[in-house]
């Protein structure tokens, strides 16, 4: 990243203790990996990302990031739509989400649910999640939608190699995997598969979390159906 100089913070493994820190301008990513890394965001204009792998940036080895994290676009998109139909404001809310669901018995009923979580991976901020009876490509759609009206659209998003997602990530030489793919591509937005639990370790340690303490609080609140459930899970 051009104009920064970040402090490498933890990696798919987990956290890196503070005396094992380090300062970088450049990190090396091995396939299906993560590094988090942590910087004073002080420079005025856009940041460039560098990248020596075309399919990573798809522009010339370089990507520039508009700096609107945390900048609430209202009335913009609205302003744009009239030149540019259908035209999200990017990145407000970080650079990348991570998808997961989880089917869990998440309260008394003859059928197990499904619970669709969304997490930003550079703030960790739990974007949206929802309850549907089924994994499904048109849930996934309906979701993402929500999603990307409320926040913007992200450069990236990072699930795992369900099939209706698609079995392999986005890239610029095959065609897409799967109509999700088909989708995002037609939005701009890049679809990477986490090709483990460890690759997406923030969202799976959230998963682990809501099933832990979310069942007892759907108990505790008598929730029986979808309805009362999502007003719990909001």
């Amino acid at each position: 990243m051009l104009a920064y100089y970040f402090k490498v913070v933890a990696t798919d493994g987990g956290q890196i203790p503070e005396a094992g820190q380090w300062p970088e301008t450049t990190v090396h990513m091995p396939t299906g990996s993560t590094r988090t890394v942590e910087l004073v965001a002080n420079a005025p204009g856009d940041w460039v990302m560098h990248c020596h792998m075309l399919h990573h940036v798809m522009t010339q080895m370089g990507h520039t990031f508009g700096n609107f994290i945390g900048i609430k676009p209202d009335g913009l998109n609205e302003k744009i739509r009239k030149l540019v139909p259908g035209y999200l404001t990017m990145g407000q809310d970080g650079m990348a989400d991570m998808g997961e669901m989880g089917i869990h018995q998440w309260w008394p009923a003859t059928a197990k649910q499904t619970r669709l979580l969304t997490v930003d991976d550079p703030s960790r901020k739990l974007l949206g999640a929802v309850f549907v009876p089924t994994d499904t490509t048109w849930n996934h759609f309906e979701h993402f939608r929500r999603l990307f009206l409320q926040h913007a659209l992200p450069l990236v998003v990072y699930t795992d190699g369900l099939s209706l997602f698609g079995h392999d990530s986005m890239a610029d030489d095959r065609d897409p995997c799967s109509e999700f793919q088909r989708a995002f591509s037609a939005l701009g937005v890049t679809h990477l598969v986490a090709p483990s639990p460890q690759a997406k370790g923030k969202i799976e340690r959230r998963f682990g979390t809501l099933q832990k303490r979310l069942v007892a609080i759907l108990a505790y609140e008598h929730v029986r159906d979808y309805a009362a459930a999502q007003v719990v899970l909001n």
